[in-house]
């Protein structure tokens, strides 16, 4: 396994999933990656990470530079159009057919799930009624006209909270020493002691896609830092529905 492919494994494990890993008899040319049984039904996940330097792959040291936002999200574009090809023989199954995305080396991509839900629908535009904000659906989307047979796009996310916890320590304690190095010395002796989280942790966000393709089973993502993410009653959107196993 890559790395990707071994968080996906340690997220299965620690949600108790049973799932096989490469199996050799969907019947298909392709291998999906993970075969996984949940409540009774049978779910493929082909995962994929980010590699590519996005708008980065060609910056010049010390210049600045720009990039529209449907540059910025090829990276992401193009995993979900490869997992999608590897998928495509199973489609004439009832699974739900799921893409995972991982982005390991830290690449200077888009990464976050509202993101990634603008690389699967179109580039960001929002809503908000009742101040609660809904991603509504744009241009240059993946998902928006092709691949209508998956069922799902996974973010799988390393160390969930931990930087966000980190640098909330730094913003409050910072005034507390005399120098960076202090500062920057206290902080690794809190990250090894795991004051700031759980830096093997992995959490996923998990969206639907819009339309008829066959649906994951309720629950699926119910881990203590995931999240599920679905249409809109109209169908115009997304929106978050779910954190962890507690509806929101």
């Amino acid at each position: 396994m890559d790395r990707a492919e071994t968080l996906m494994a340690k997220w299965l494990s620690e949600r108790g999933y049973q799932y096989h890993f490469e199996p050799d008899d969907w019947g298909v040319l392709t291998c999906p990656d993970f075969r996984v049984v949940f409540a009774d039904q049978t779910v493929a996940i082909e995962v994929e990470s980010i590699r590519s330097w996005g708008g980065f792959a060609n910056a010049e040291p010390g210049k600045v530079f720009s990039r529209t936002m449907d540059m910025a999200l090829r990276p992401v574009r193009g995993r979900i159009k490869s997992a999608a090809a590897q998928l495509k023989p199973l489609a004439v199954t009832c699974m739900p057919l799921v893409i995972a995305l991982a982005n390991p080396l830290n690449r200077p991509v888009p990464f976050g799930v509202d993101m990634v839900i603008s690389a699967m629908y179109g580039d960001p535009s929002f809503a908000f009624d009742d101040d609660a904000g809904r991603i509504l659906l744009g241009r240059n989307g993946k998902l928006t006209n092709d691949h209508p047979y998956v069922s799902a796009v996974i973010v799988i996310r390393q160390a969930p909270g931990v930087r966000e916890t980190a640098q909330r320590w730094f913003d409050e304690n910072r005034g507390h020493f005399d120098t960076a190095q202090e500062v920057a010395q206290e902080a690794r002796r809190l990250g090894a002691e795991g004051a700031f989280g759980d830096e093997g942790a992995v959490g996923i966000d998990l969206v639907e896609t819009v339309g008829g393709s066959p649906r994951l089973p309720l629950g699926f993502a119910c881990g203590p830092h995931d999240t599920t993410w679905g249409p809109t009653a109209d169908g115009k959107g997304i929106e978050r529905k779910h954190k962890g196993d507690s509806a929101l």
